[in-house]
């Protein structure tokens, strides 16, 4: 017999124990016998003996006391931070089947363990605190020699500007980039800058080149230090834009520059000038040659 006829069985008995008590009552007032009845014995014994009754109170109140809003992500989050990364998916969902009393798909248990070991690998890149990398957030490891060393003087050591490097921008330096550029900072200089009376007279693409020659030793000029030096160069504008006509003028040459073709003084097609397009820098291709005249 289930626990739900046991239960009607016991609840017909208590009704019939009810109504025979009622009749009882109404018997004393209408002046009749009362007659004893089987069924007005006491009836406590037989109504607590309802075991299934109060299995089945509890399994309500364990379903009661289950989340309305449980999140399945968070909670498998939670038992791998608890239980460690190394869970099988079956324990994941038998917690959660005797828990919550809810079911879970193991795909769910498996794509929350790969985005959690995802981010542990992230955090354990980013706690070094280090980036090899040439640029960091734009940062230019040459430009920032140059400029610590015009700050602080050319006596500091190379290990300090690996350490200034490291803590200020996140990135490594190699002490022989610091040894170049402190070699290339320390060449004499040869005085005031004077006009450059012998570039007077060129024409903007061939100026352009000549100035980078001159400037070789570094990464590279940008288009407004360009136009500097052409400026200081002598050059002749005829225009009624200034620098701004200038700096057309210079970015129009080094355009024609770039391209891969043939170049009046050059052998074969070939780019004449390269161009850094992260620091938009501007140098010499060192595989250009110029043509022999016999």
């Amino acid at each position: 017999m289930t626990t739900i006829e046991k239960s009607f069985e016991a609840l017909e008995k208590s009704v019939a124990k009810v109504n025979a008590i009622v009749k009882a009552i109404k018997d004393s007032f209408t002046g009749e016998e009362q007659v004893p009845t089987p069924e007005a014995a006491p009836v406590e014994p037989e109504t607590s003996e309802t075991p299934e009754t109060t299995e089945t109170t509890e399994t309500v109140v364990q379903l009661e006391d289950t989340p309305k809003s449980l999140n399945k992500s968070e909670m498998i989050r939670k038992y791998f931070e608890k239980h460690g990364m190394e869970v099988k998916n079956k324990d994941i969902i038998e917690y959660a089947r005797k828990t919550y009393n809810i079911e879970l798909n193991a795909g769910l248990v498996s794509i929350i363990r790969g985005t959690m070991a995802e981010r542990k690998v992230r955090k354990a890149k980013e706690s070094k605190g280090v980036k090899k990398v040439a640029k960091a957030d734009g940062v230019n490891k040459s430009e920032m020699i140059r400029k610590y060393f015009e700050k602080h003087g050319m006596e500091v050591k190379n290990k300090d500007i690996v350490e200034y490097a490291r803590k200020a921008h996140k990135i490594d330096l190699a002490p022989s980039l610091v040894s170049i550029i402190r070699g290339t900072m320390a060449k004499p200089k040869s005085g005031k800058a004077k006009k450059e009376t012998h570039l007077e007279g060129l024409p903007m693409t061939a100026l352009t080149v000549a100035l980078l020659q001159k400037n070789r030793g570094r990464d590279g000029l940008k288009l407004s230090e360009i136009t500097d030096l052409v400026i200081k160069s002598g050059y002749k504008y005829s225009g009624d834009k200034g620098r701004e006509g200038i700096t057309q003028n210079v970015w129009q040459a080094l355009n024609n520059l770039s391209k891969k073709t043939a170049h009046p003084g050059y052998d074969g097609e070939v780019s004449v000038i390269l161009k850094d397009a992260a620091s938009h820098r501007y140098r010499l291709n060192p595989k250009a040659k110029r043509r022999k005249v016999a």
